[in-house]
Protein backbone atom coordinates (compact mmCIF):
# COMPACT_ATOMS: atom_id res chain seq x y z
CA UNK A 1 0.00 0.00 0.00
CA UNK A 2 1.49 3.47 -0.73
CA UNK A 3 2.58 5.45 2.27
CA UNK A 4 0.28 8.54 0.93
CA UNK A 5 -3.09 6.36 1.56
CA UNK A 6 -1.65 5.18 4.79
CA UNK A 7 -1.84 8.94 5.96
CA UNK A 8 -4.96 9.24 4.41
CA UNK A 9 -6.46 6.81 6.96
CA UNK A 10 -4.58 8.72 9.83
CA UNK A 11 -1.94 5.51 9.96
CA UNK A 12 1.52 6.41 11.45
CA UNK A 13 4.23 5.83 9.23
CA UNK A 14 8.25 5.10 10.35
CA UNK A 15 10.96 6.25 7.77
CA UNK A 16 14.09 5.15 8.65
CA UNK A 17 16.67 6.79 7.07
CA UNK A 18 20.33 8.27 7.11
CA UNK A 19 21.75 11.58 8.07
CA UNK A 20 20.11 14.33 5.99
CA UNK A 21 22.72 15.71 4.18
CA UNK A 22 22.62 18.11 0.74
CA UNK A 23 25.01 17.73 -1.86
CA UNK A 24 26.14 18.36 -5.17
CA UNK A 25 24.57 16.41 -8.42
CA UNK A 26 26.08 16.37 -11.72
CA UNK A 27 23.30 18.08 -14.13
CA UNK A 28 25.01 16.83 -17.25
CA UNK A 29 25.35 20.52 -18.70
CA UNK A 30 29.32 21.20 -19.00
CA UNK A 31 30.96 24.00 -20.53
CA UNK A 32 34.11 24.69 -22.73
CA UNK A 33 36.00 28.11 -21.73
CA UNK A 34 39.06 28.03 -23.21
CA UNK A 35 40.68 24.54 -22.42
CA UNK A 36 39.18 24.34 -19.47
CA UNK A 37 35.84 21.67 -18.53
CA UNK A 38 32.82 23.48 -16.09
CA UNK A 39 30.68 20.47 -14.99
CA UNK A 40 27.97 22.40 -13.46
CA UNK A 41 26.60 20.82 -10.40
CA UNK A 42 23.15 21.74 -8.70
CA UNK A 43 22.47 21.61 -4.74
CA UNK A 44 20.51 18.19 -3.58
CA UNK A 45 18.51 17.69 -0.34
CA UNK A 46 18.13 14.16 0.05
CA UNK A 47 14.65 13.87 1.91
CA UNK A 48 13.60 15.65 -1.29
CA UNK A 49 12.00 12.31 -2.40
CA UNK A 50 9.04 13.46 0.14
CA UNK A 51 5.85 15.00 -0.85
CA UNK A 52 5.71 17.27 1.37
CA UNK A 53 7.31 18.78 4.71
CA UNK A 54 7.62 16.32 7.68
CA UNK A 55 9.18 16.79 11.14
CA UNK A 56 11.82 14.44 11.79
CA UNK A 57 12.97 13.25 15.36
CA UNK A 58 16.38 12.17 15.33
CA UNK A 59 17.24 9.20 17.49
CA UNK A 60 20.28 7.63 17.96
CA UNK A 61 21.16 3.74 19.42
CA UNK A 62 21.47 -0.16 18.20
CA UNK A 63 17.80 -1.15 18.95
CA UNK A 64 14.37 0.12 17.67
CA UNK A 65 11.70 -0.78 20.68
CA UNK A 66 8.72 -1.93 19.53
CA UNK A 67 5.32 0.50 19.47
CA UNK A 68 2.75 -1.31 20.05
Amino acid sequence: MDYIELLKQGKNIYFILGDNKNCCIYTSNSELKGKTTVNYVTEFNTYSFLPYSIKFTTLYGDKLPKCI
